[in-house]
């Protein structure tokens, strides 16, 4: 008897599942039949100004007279190049597009220069250290 009581109580499970399962399909069917499936044109109400994303133009400054850092070493390679520097007993190690104590960005190096960034101004060091000689 107990096993019958078992079977009937998988079946009813069971059977109230697929029915759960049956009554959702056919409401996804007919809810997607009811939908229209025409692709409708829009337009623009405002117009993007494409200029306020140019970025302001560099000014170039060729004189370090704000920059004081001594340089010690430079570090030339084709994928990651550094610079070291020195202010005050502390030394640094900028990597390639790194800033040097959140203020100057070093975005080149190379065996004649080296260029920071600071407020939309290039800082150029001449590279002291020019393997070319």
């Amino acid at each position: 008897m107990f096993l019958i009581k078992k079977i009937n109580i998988k079946f009813l499970v069971f059977g109230s599942l697929l029915a759960l399962v049956i009554g959702l399909l056919i409401k996804n069917i007919l809810f997607f039949s009811s939908v229209d499936n025409k692709i409708e044109t829009f337009s623009v109400d405002k117009q993007i100004n494409f200029t306020e994303f140019v970025p302001q133009k560099t000014q170039v400054s060729n004189s370090s007279q704000n920059f004081d850092y001594d340089l010690i070493g430079v570090k030339l390679g084709v994928i990651n190049s550094s610079v070291f520097v020195s202010k005050g007993g502390k030394q640094f190690d900028v990597q390639l597009n790194d800033f040097l104590e959140n203020k100057y960005k070093l975005v080149s190096v190379s065996n004649e220069e080296i260029i920071f960034e600071y407020n939309n101004k290039k800082i150029i060091l001449k590279n002291k250290f020019n393997n070319n000689e």
